[in-house]
């Protein structure tokens, strides 16, 4: 079964960074696995005109720690970036690096059950292993028909210089 949430945070003072942690940590098997995705960062309307907004995220990826800025927001210029991010790691730290803000993020948590992404693995992988075996199949069979026809070529050669011999 699966679920999905909205998630929002405000940054700004006095509260610049604020983190997402999933509840569960999806070591059992009926265990929800959570996923942040953020679609939305806008800026507040009381934020300073001459102001950037840089909204930064604390995370780990398949290669280790990552810190990098996801958004840079000022009030006349830019007040909203859709960015659609997925994080399927927690703790999630999202940090007002620069500004007074206020900076809304908004987005949605998914839950799924470590069961339901098993299953579609096993079909997955079941489904490519059976186009292997079919590719394989269909390699064999030419390579049969070519073999057949590279044969039926040499013998027609070797007929015609035994009659010319």
């Amino acid at each position: 079964m699966e679920g999905e949430y909205f998630y929002g945070a405000v940054l700004g003072e006095p509260k610049a960074t604020t983190t997402w942690n999933s509840s569960e940590n999806g070591e059992e098997e009926q265990s929800p696995l959570f996923k942040l995705v953020v679609k939305q960062i806008l800026l507040g309307q009381n934020a300073p005109v001459d102001e950037y907004n840089v909204i930064e995220v604390k995370t780990t990826s398949a290669n280790g720690p990552v810190q990098i800025p996801i958004a840079v927001l000022k009030a006349g210029e830019a007040r909203t970036s859709i960015v659609n991010l997925e994080f399927p790691e927690a703790p999630v730290t999202f940090t007002l690096i620069e500004g007074s803000g206020p900076v809304y993020i908004h987005g949605n948590i998914i839950s799924t059950y470590m069961e339901q992404v098993e299953d579609e693995g096993d079909e997955c992988m079941e489904s490519v292993e059976e186009e292997q075996h079919e590719e394989d199949n269909k390699k064999r069979k030419i390579d049969e028909n070519g073999s057949k026809a590279a044969n039926g070529s040499n013998s027609q050669k070797n007929s015609k210089k035994q009659k010319t011999g």
